[in-house]
């Protein structure tokens, strides 16, 4: 994991490796021949893929100081904003499944992260109007930006990490 670049605040990800064993002569033996050529995902957690892939894209924005990334001339900042803050809206519509809530008190623990997405989307809404104007606004951009990473940061490690 070290060497493929993995953060060390995954502990439970290097746990994981650390406590592997390799399955005896008789569980290979046992496991099917044929692998599915697609593995399903469940819907939360293909819902915060797509997160994660927005996420990269408003970084790429913010790299390319709130504008056009050179390397995705695809990209319209804005928009990228707005679909951003649509996938945090409807991923807070969503019942949350139990492994998301792990280790918490369930309702508790589920109000929480509609909040987490909550504030995160109207941080989003924020990016949104600040990349509206011509000029854009790059302060209020840079203060809504920060205040997504910090909640999702947050959420991140109350709920997953």
């Amino acid at each position: 994991l070290k060497s493929a670049g993995t953060a060390a605040k995954y502990d439970g990800l290097y746990a994981v490796a650390a406590q592997f064993q390799k399955p005896t002569a008789e569980e290979l033996a046992a496991a099917p021949a044929e692998l599915p050529e697609i593995a399903e995902i469940p819907a939360f957690r293909e819902a915060m893929v797509e997160i994660d892939q927005g996420w990269a894209r408003l970084a790429a924005v913010r790299q390319a100081k709130w504008g056009v990334p050179a390397e995705h001339p695809d990209v319209v900042p804005r928009h990228e904003a707005v679909i951003f803050a649509e996938y945090l809206r409807e991923l807070g519509r969503r019942d949350v499944p139990a492994p998301a809530v792990a280790g918490s008190a369930g309702d508790a623990a589920a109000a929480d992260l509609h909040k987490q997405f909550s504030d995160a989307e109207q941080a989003a809404w924020d990016l949104a109007k600040a990349l509206e104007g011509s000029p854009v606004d790059a302060s209020k951009a840079e203060a809504a930006f920060l205040r997504i990473q910090t909640s999702c940061t947050s959420c991140h490690e109350s709920h997953r990490d």
